[in-house]
């Protein structure tokens, strides 16, 4: 009974992935009445930020990706935090592959309010993974929903085995 479970779980290969991203504001996804106590909505400014993540996961026969991660993010001076889930299928196995990532986590942004905000983030992006001389790199481009907002993001991710 346990054979198989040993056997699966020594097919995977376990990797970091250290990510650097370039978050673009778009657009605020509520409208807010605003109230006495109210200090503005979470990016008051509507700032674009830079992000870097680490992500520790285990590779699935080379279609699969599931990992966990850290991620730190500057939104022009407001700095935050990021937990979250990550998973990825690249359906195509060739020496550059296209990759779908889906995220999603929590955010926390110490910003106007006076112990921060934080809310639930949701990313989704599209890249290719390169292979260059085994070195594995994965650009993308990709949408991010947290902190009230919606972002475009720009990244590139570096794998280590």
């Amino acid at each position: 009974m346990l054979l198989p479970i040993i056997a699966t779980a020594q097919s995977h290969e376990s990797s970091y992935r250290i990510e650097l991203n370039h978050y673009f504001f778009d657009a605020r996804i509520i409208d807010i009445e605003p109230t006495p106590n109210w200090e503005g909505y979470y990016l008051d400014n509507k700032q674009d930020a830079f992000a870097i993540n680490l992500t520790k996961g285990i590779a699935l026969k080379d279609a699969f990706f599931l990992g966990a991660g850290l991620g730190y993010q500057n939104f022009e001076g407001h700095h935050g935090l990021a937990v979250f889930g990550q998973g990825e299928i690249s359906p195509i196995n060739k020496r550059i592959k296209p990759v779908a990532l889906f995220r999603a986590g929590y955010s926390h942004l110490w910003n106007q309010y006076d112990k921060g905000t934080g809310t639930f983030m949701a990313e989704t992006s599209l890249g290719f993974e390169l292979n260059i001389r085994g070195m594995l790199l994965i650009p993308g481009v990709g949408v991010v929903f947290m902190q009230q907002s919606r972002l475009w993001t720009l990244k590139i991710a570096f794998v280590f085995p």
